[in-house]
């Protein structure tokens, strides 16, 4: 049960993103250069709500439904601030600062490396 409150979650989640990124692209301001950023940031806004709210106030069904799912399917970057907001709430510094560096440069690095062997790899298949 919890799977599909879970999903549920992220359904709705993902649409919204979609349909913001959309409508933001449409308009010609600032934030139509940079949908994502928005997204994000608007995403982990949210996430910090949520996690100062906690779970006792909305029981652990919405809880899981709000945040991994909703936010969890809007944006996976507000995942990431709210671990890292949890790590530097525990006093974890140098986890919180190591978290913060692999999944930033580990996940630009990685990207770059999966288009690099891609377009290698495909001009042999």
């Amino acid at each position: 049960m919890e799977a599909i409150i879970i999903g549920t979650g992220g359904f709705i989640g993902a649409i919204l993103r979609y349909g913001l990124h959309l409508q933001l692209t449409q308009v010609q301001n600032i934030f139509s250069l940079y949908p994502t950023a928005l997204i994000n940031l608007s995403g982990s806004f949210f996430m910090g709500i949520m996690l100062s709210v906690g779970r006792q106030r909305f029981g652990e069904a919405w809880y899981h439904f709000l945040v991994t799912g909703l936010l969890g399917g809007f944006t996976t970057y507000s995942a990431f601030s709210g671990e890292t907001i949890l790590l530097l709430k525990n006093a974890q510094y140098q986890s919180a600062l190591l978290y913060c560096r692999l999944t930033f440069f580990g996940g630009i690095f990685l990207a770059f490396l999966g288009f690099i062997l891609f377009k290698f790899l495909s001009t042999y298949l």
